[in-house]
């Protein structure tokens, strides 16, 4: 757990120090330069979620620190040349630095998958991103603010202290045992997929994997909108000034997520697991509109606000990076491994966030991203409520399918 938090902690490092910086008056063809750095850096993560679909899924154990190596020393490089560079032409090195970092979640979780303690031990993963966006956000900005050091070389310089902490925790992922003949009983064995192997998943899941899609990605959209544009969202409702603001909710965040998500791996049954968790993300999206209701009204501050809505996105978006997939395989059987349906999720959850985006800049600049947002979590509320209600009755129909298999009958001699 400590160590898969760690290096994911320090991925965060090379993917999240230049959303805290504004870059107030600088712009690149009639755009905030801010906005395009941002929807050049989702569209490198899309890119990447689209090529880890094929890369996590085939991935070998014995090739799996070399290549998380070469992805994070790939992206600290692209930022070195981020600084150099320097605008308006540095926006297309951003592309370059988000590239590999989009297959790291499936590689550090391709060591944990698979076990009866993989939904604790993938807590240590998911929680590290609630906690590195804002710890790392807090400290991009105080080193702004209080060094000579330019702005366009902030993000290389946070990832040079970062880096020799990765390959730390990196070295100690590769210290964890495989899943023991137990793991293996309990939650099926993980294995590379070919294609024949992602066709057969597909088709024996039926809808279930496109609905699970379509939640993850509404959460998955308002929390990247959320941390991109955190601080003009905060500037809007006058908290800009708070520079810890962004570590202290988040912090707490991860807190709730970890007692409500965490304990999960007690539940040894894999079909009352998902539909508990279904319950946690219900909860979540009442959250994404109960608190605008609440703020819209007065009736709670904007930093409540920033806290209820981040906790609604992330009791949805934490659950699929711990249980859903996890559970799905093993309650199902399914040959092959998590990465695979993670990444068509997150693949779509990338895009989704281009078009929020661009949907920000293309004409209609006059939309403040606070406004953006009110509106993506009313949505997200009203879509991603249908998801949830068709995944749980088609999780339904597998459970009464599983249920009424006769027992095999003893052979006697």
């Amino acid at each position: 757990m400590f160590a898969a938090f760690g290096a994911y902690f320090c991925m965060y490092a090379f993917r999240k120090p230049f959303t805290a910086l504004t870059y107030e008056g600088s712009f690149i063809a009639g755009w905030a330069l801010k906005s395009a750095l941002v929807v050049v850096m989702v569209m490198g993560y899309f890119v990447s979620k689209l090529i880890g679909v094929k890369v996590i899924s085939e991935l070998k154990p014995s090739l799996r620190n070399k290549l998380v190596l070469g992805l994070i020393i790939f992206s600290e490089l692209a930022w070195v040349l981020f600084g150099v560079v320097g605008e308006p032409y540095n926006v297309i090195i951003v592309f370059f630095a988000a590239l590999p970092l989009g297959m790291v979640w499936g590689i550090v979780f391709s060591y944990l998958e698979g076990r009866k303690l993989t939904e604790l031990l993938a807590v240590g993963l998911c929680i590290s991103g609630v906690l590195a966006s804002g710890i790392l956000k807090s400290i991009t900005r105080i080193i702004d603010q209080t060094t000579a050091i330019p702005t366009f070389w902030v993000p290389a310089t946070i990832g040079a202290i970062f880096l020799p902490l990765f390959l730390f925790f990196v070295w100690m992922l590769d210290q964890i045992p495989s899943p023991t003949q137990s793991d293996k009983t309990e939650r099926v064995e993980r294995t590379a997929m070919d294609n024949t192997s992602k066709f057969n998943l597909l088709k024996s899941t039926g809808i279930l994997v496109p609905l699970l899609a379509i939640l993850y990605a509404v959460s998955g959209i308002l929390r990247d909108f959320r941390d991109n544009f955190g601080v003009e969202i905060l500037n809007s409702i006058g908290l800009g000034s708070d520079l810890s603001l962004f570590a202290r909710t988040e912090t707490e965040i991860a807190i709730i997520c970890i007692t409500l998500v965490g304990l999960i791996f007690l539940v040894k049954n894999h079909f009352s697991a998902l539909f508990l968790v279904f319950g946690i993300m219900g909860i979540g999206l009442l959250m994404l509109s109960g608190a605008y209701f609440l703020f819209n009204r007065e009736m709670i501050g904007g930093e409540n606000w920033y806290l209820l809505v981040g906790l609604g996105a992330y009791l949805i978006f934490v659950p699929f990076q711990t249980v859903v997939f996890e559970r799905l395989i093993a309650a199902l059987s399914l040959k092959g491994n998590a990465g695979f349906i993670m990444y068509i999720a997150d693949s779509s959850a990338y895009l989704g966030s281009v078009i929020l985006i661009v949907i920000k800049e293309g004409g209609f600049q006059v939309i403040e991203p606070v406004e953006i947002f009110h509106i993506a979590c009313q949505w997200a509320g009203l879509l991603g409520g249908f998801a949830l209600l068709g995944s749980i009755i088609t999780l339904s129909v597998f459970y009464k399918k599983v249920i009424s298999k006769p027992i095999p009958k003893l052979q006697t001699s």
